[in-house]
């Protein structure tokens, strides 16, 4: 029984020697996350901070007013909404619009927007025939 105590007596002094003397409190012991002061003070942390803000933004879809959407799309990836709205885009030479994501998570993909029911509605049928059979009317608020 002494032998044990002695063992974990000297493994206690160890680990705490180590933790204490031999790894710096300058160094990190968790690598995988960035430290980001609240404040910056040196201009390397204001330019990640730019940094930061500027990947916020790409991943944020654009700002949106009220009006009505066309939907013709509901993608659960941002990457893949904006993916198939480039593709739109590009191939129907139409205003694509990545709307918010709903309290599900989804982004709806909007085929431009419009002022009114009843211009929405006009472009509704040609928009149904030209790219996707299930479009539908969206008003946001």
């Amino acid at each position: 029984m002494k032998k044990f105590a002695l063992i974990s007596a000297i493994l206690f002094f160890v680990v705490y020697f180590w933790a204490n003397i031999v790894v710096s409190d300058d160094e990190p012991t968790f690598g995988a996350y960035p430290v980001v002061a609240a404040n910056p003070s040196t201009e390397a942390e204001s330019v990640d901070e730019a940094l930061l803000d500027r990947i916020m933004e790409a991943e944020a879809p654009a700002e949106v007013e009220g009006g009505y959407y066309l939907i013709v799309g509901s993608f659960s990836d941002i990457d893949q909404a904006r993916q198939a709205a480039e593709k739109y885009k590009n191939d129907y030479e139409a205003e694509m619009i990545v709307l918010p994501p709903t309290p599900q998570g989804y982004y709806r993909l909007s085929y431009g927007r419009y002022s009114s029911p009843e211009e929405a509605g006009a472009t509704l049928h040609a928009v149904r025939e030209k790219v996707n059979s299930d479009a539908w009317i969206y008003q946001l608020r």
